[in-house]
């Protein structure tokens, strides 16, 4: 493994490290920002949002967007990355809210960075390259969709699209359908 790899993963290891230690960078639970994505992974997404910052070709992307916590809570810690969420909300939204929900909370919080795609995730894996305009992605957050072929098209659709030094974070990765197609 060549010397800079090596640091660049060892610094991705002591974020994983800081975030265990320490949690969140910033806590918005008091301001309203909730959700259900686990406070150690909001903080691991925080502090590598804050890694690609200042790269003018990166970006972020999360699968999955719920109400907002994520998407939210990334694009404040890094204000200069931009910043992207996709979600049709056909599922978690039994009262139809969550779109409303975080739209509400990107203007509140002062998101200009964070943009909503709202589409179906393979749609919008397909039509990619238009969002991004050249940016290629730093951190990949997948917390869509938890079947195997959903899981799949998540991974291999956005791959010519991965920053060379690009994190993967996969939500609910014990479920064993998205165990199995991120292990295939």
């Amino acid at each position: 493994m060549a010397g800079s790899s090596r640091k660049y993963i060892e610094k991705v290891l002591k974020i994983l490290h800081e975030t265990e230690r320490d949690g969140l960078l910033t806590d918005h639970r008091d301001e309203g920002l909730s959700g259900i994505s686990g406070l150690k992974t909001v903080g691991v997404l925080q502090r590598l949002a804050r890694l690609f910052a200042s790269e003018a070709d990166a970006c972020y992307l999360e699968i999955g967007v719920f109400q907002g916590l994520t998407l939210v809570s990334t694009a404040l810690e890094a204000p200069e990355l931009t910043c992207f969420g996709i979600d049709n909300f056909a599922t978690l939204d039994p009262e139809g809210e969550n779109q409303a929900i975080v739209r509400e909370r990107l203007d509140r919080f002062g998101t200009p960075n964070a943009t909503l795609i709202d589409a179906d995730f393979e749609a919008a894996l397909e039509g990619l390259d238009a969002r991004l305009q050249g940016r290629k992605i730093g951190v990949y957050f997948i917390d869509g969709p938890h079947d195997y072929r959903s899981q799949m098209v998540c991974l291999l659709a956005a791959k010519r699209h991965l920053h060379e030094r690009a994190v993967v974070i996969i939500d609910d990765a014990n479920y064993p359908d998205v165990r199995w197609s991120t292990r295939d």
